[in-house]
């Protein structure tokens, strides 16, 4: 007889699946937006130095603005580069973990809640250094995403902890798996 996973097991699997494929896309999108903010920037900086012959420089203005709200300091750059190559390597995990979630052993269980942890470990890594490096709206978007994770992240990892994980084979004595035969039990 084959053994199901719980419910809350395939649930949790199943949202990991989805949500581990969408941070995929996250990742590369941490990956690349550093060095396309730095290609705008410099073509900004290109267009706000152009002689006008005498006239006002309309990029000179749009350059200030990008400088306000999307700049992103060398430090914030490779804080994301970093955590979308470390996130983008975890995201692979975390997909792993959840399938695994969906067949009732103990190494899969225990596969998931890794996936877990490292995931948590990496995003409060994550909020910490890019908390202390500065506002821009890309970092505040790339944050509330982060946070959302993190959130996320320690609810799955609360239900894994706390429910009851009999049918993945974790807390049965070994002889709740014994079968007796009415023969063991008249002897």
């Amino acid at each position: 007889m084959q053994k199901q996973a719980p419910g809350w097991g395939k649930a949790i699997g199943i949202l990991m699946i989805i949500f581990g494929s969408f941070g995929v896309f996250i990742q590369i999108y941490k990956i690349i937006i550093p060095s396309m903010l730095k290609l705008q920037n410099r073509m900004m900086h290109s267009f706000s130095s152009m002689d006008m012959n005498g006239e006002p420089n309309p990029f000179r203005e749009s350059q200030e603005v990008f400088d306000e709200l999307l700049y992103m300091s060398d430090t914030q750059a490779n804080v994301m580069m970093v955590s979308g190559i470390l996130g983008f390597i975890l995201c692979v995990f975390y997909i792993v973990g959840g399938v695994k979630l969906l067949k009732p052993k103990p190494a899969h269980y225990k596969f998931a809640l890794y996936s877990l942890f490292a995931f948590l470990g990496l995003n409060a890594l994550t909020c910490i250094l890019l908390f202390a490096s500065g506002p821009s709206i890309v970092i505040i978007g790339i944050l509330v995403y982060v946070i959302m994770g993190l959130v996320m992240d320690l609810v799955y990892t609360i239900i894994l902890a706390t429910s009851d994980k009999t049918k993945y084979g974790i807390g049965v004595p070994e002889s709740a798996d014994t079968v007796y035969t009415p023969d063991d039990v008249l002897q």
